[in-house]
C-alpha cells in the first residue's frame, strides 16, 4: 500500500497549547539553545480493558521561534479475550521527530508542527503497521482576557495516531483529514479545564491493524457497505462490533478509519514541572467510550535560557 502525507491525529492541539512555548511580539531573536526532558505516562480505559504508554521526549529549542523534539514510546496493554481470560502485552512503540514552528502574538497565535516516525513498533502486537510516517498539523489558538483560549485544528496524516490524552486501541495506516475545534478555560493559575470536537474523514484504501486481538487472527480485506459507519462487515443497526475489536489487521475502503466525537478534560499544573490530566472521550462513529489519563514530569531546561 502507497503511504500518503501525514499530521498529528485530530486531537493533538490541545497538548501543544499546554506545552508548547508562546512567541511573543516581534522582537529580535536572541540566542536559546535550550534543551528539556520530558518523561509522561498515560493511559486510556474502555469496555475491553487498557492500554497504557510511557513516553520519553528530548526537546532543543534553537530560539523563539523553532525547536526539534526527539522521543522514545513504550505500550502496554491489559485486554480480555472472549474466553474471559486477560492478556498482557508490552513493546517498543514508534521512535519519533518532529520539528516546530512558532509564530504569533496579538491577537492570533500559529504553531505548525512537522512529525516522522519510524516503524519500530512490533506489527504483530498492533503497536505499528509496519510502516514510517509523516504527520503535519497546523493549529491556531486566540486568547481572550487571559483565561479563555479557542482553537482550532487542521491536518492530514497517512495514519490515525495516538493523541496526547487517549491512547487508541489500533493503529492505521491510509491518507486522513482531521478538523478540530474546542477551547481550554483557566480556572485558576494552576487549573484549566477544555473540550473540544473533532472529524476524521480518510480518503482511498485504508489498515486497520488491532492492538487487542490475538496476533493469530488472520489479515483480512474487506469493503463495507454504505453506511457501516466504520464499525465492520455485515452490520446492523442495533450492532456496536468493532473491526478492531475482531480481526488483528483489516484492510478495506475509507468508511473503516473515519470518525467524530467529542472529548473533555481537567488538568493541573505545572507545579514545579509536574502536571496531571483526566479526561473523557467519545468517539461517535464507534460508540466507543474511553476515560484518559496523563502525568508528566519535566527536566530542564538545560543551557543557555532563550531571552
Amino acid at each position: 500500500m502507497k503511504s500518503g502525507w501525514g499530521i498529528v491525529s485530530a486531537q493533538a492541539l490541545p497538548a501543544i497549547l499546554l506545552f508548547s512555548v508562546s512567541v511573543r511580539g516581534q522582537e529580535e531573536d536572541k540566542a536559546a539553545h535550550t534543551w528539556t526532558v520530558d518523561q509522561r505516562f498515560q493511559g486510556s480505559s474502555s469496555s475491553f480493558g487498557q492500554i497504557m504508554k510511557t513516553n520519553t521526549n528530548f526537546a532543543f529549542e534553537f530560539n523563539r521561534h523553532f525547536g526539534v523534539d526527539a522521543g522514545i514510546p513504550v505500550y502496554f496493554v491489559n485486554y480480555s479475550q472472549d474466553a474471559g481470560n486477560s492478556v498482557f502485552k508490552r513493546g517498543l512503540g514508534n521512535i519519533y521527530a518532529d520539528f516546530r514552528l512558532n509564530l504569533g502574538g496579538a491577537p492570533l497565535n500559529y504553531t505548525s508542527t512537522l512529525v516522522v516516525t519510524a516503524p519500530t513498533g512490533d506489527r504483530e502486537k498492533g503497536l505499528s503497521t509496519g510502516r514510517p510516517t509523516i504527520d503535519w498539523n497546523n493549529g491556531f489558538r486566540h486568547v481572550i482576557a487571559h483565561r479563555v483560549a479557542p482553537y482550532a485544528n487542521i491536518g492530514v496524516a497517512n495514519t490515525i495516531s495516538d493523541t496526547p490524552f487517549f491512547l487508541r486501541p489500533f493503529t492505521s495506516n491510509g491518507v486522513v483529514g482531521h478538523f478540530e475545534g474546542g477551547a481550554t478555560l483557566s480556572l485558576s493559575p494552576l487549573v484549566a479545564a477544555g473540550a473540544s470536537g473533532y472529524s476524521i474523514v480518510p480518503s482511498g484504501e485504508q489498515t486497520i491493524v488491532s492492538r487487542i486481538v490475538e496476533t493469530h487472527t488472520e489479515t483480512q480485506a474487506r469493503t463495507l457497505p454504505p453506511n457501516s459507519r466504520g464499525r465492520g462487515i455485515g452490520l446492523t443497526r442495533q450492532t456496536t462490533v468493532r473491526v478492531f475489536e475482531t480481526t488483528r489487521e483489516v484492510v478495506g475502503t475509507a468508511d473503516l478509519a473515519g470518525d467524530h466525537g467529542f472529548s473533555s478534560w481537567i488538568g493541573i499544573g505545572p507545579v514545579k514541572d509536574f502536571d496531571l490530566i483526566v479526561g473523557y472521550n467519545r468517539s461517535a462513529r464507534y460508540s466507543f467510550d474511553t476515560l484518559f489519563w496523563g502525568i508528566g514530569i519535566r527536566l530542564g531546561p538545560f543551557g543557555s535560557k532563550v531571552r
